[in-house]
């Protein structure tokens, strides 16, 4: 879907960089997560290698209306254009914890 808002988050507190932004599909979020220190020199040891990653959320049913993380970027509450419920999200595997 488009997002003629321009909605999304970022935040680059704590230990990972981490931006959401709407889906292609209605109700649904993209995050990416970075970790602070991704794009610096490491060794050649391929587990030292920090990498992105990214999720894709089913939030609501209906088209997202806001969406905001807190300060470190650990979680990130999204409300649809219905306006009856507001869901919060981890943002480390983007699992649901709670409906308001």
């Amino acid at each position: 879907t488009s997002n003629p808002k321009g909605m999304c988050c970022l935040s680059v507190e704590g230990d990972r960089a981490v931006l959401v932004c709407p889906g292609m599909q209605q109700g649904v979020f993209l995050l990416v997560s970075y970790p602070n220190t991704f794009g610096e020199e490491y060794a050649a040891d391929e587990e030292s290698f920090a990498r992105e990653r990214t999720i894709i959320v089913a939030a609501h049913e209906s088209p997202l209306a806001a969406m905001c993380t807190d300060f470190n970027g650990m979680l990130l509450a999204t409300a649809s254009c219905k306006g009856t419920i507001i869901r919060v999200f981890d943002t480390a595997g983007g699992t649901q914890l709670q409906e308001l």
